[in-house]
């Protein structure tokens, strides 16, 4: 099997280093100087989509922004059992939060360089996928891998 191939999301470049899965196709939504909305479409698990901020904050505001980003999480996993992976790379640490169940967010992310950057992530699979767990869990366990991989490079 080849290994996966990243690549530059060029949008996200004023702000932090992203690296997404070249299988998937990178849409922006909408830019402006303190953030980047990022949507990364995987056409080869019939459209399910990464979402993705990408925000630089005041430093006196990062802990209150984090605070609301996990509780969004919180609130998306419905009161299911998460998973949660911690990653950190030196300059930027963060958690992947993977809750099966959770049929439309079943992995989202918050990462942090602790001094002016976010990055939150929620991956969505369409409602046309399969309920059955032996069906989509192989495709949330290759987007968790992109997810820590993504995290890893943050620069």
């Amino acid at each position: 099997m080849a290994d996966t191939v990243y690549r530059i999301v060029e949008a996200t470049q004023n702000i932090a280093r992203v690296m997404a899965n070249c299988q998937g196709d990178t849409v922006v939504i909408k830019k402006n100087k303190n953030a980047v909305w990022v949507d990364i479409v995987y056409g080869i698990y019939s459209g399910a989509v990464l979402h993705l901020t990408i925000q630089s904050v005041d430093k006196y505001n990062l802990a209150a922004d984090m605070a609301g980003r996990m509780q969004r999480i919180e609130m998306n996993i419905g009161g299911n059992k998460p998973q949660v992976v911690e990653v950190s790379n030196g300059k930027f640490e963060g958690i992947v939060v993977k809750a099966v169940s959770a049929n439309v967010t079943p992995l989202q992310f918050l990462a942090t360089d602790n001094k002016s950057v976010i990055v939150y992530g929620s991956f969505e699979m369409p409602e046309s996928y399969s309920k059955d767990v032996e069906m989509f869990l192989p495709v949330i366990n290759s987007v968790e891998n992109d997810i820590i991989k993504l995290i890893s490079d943050l620069d």
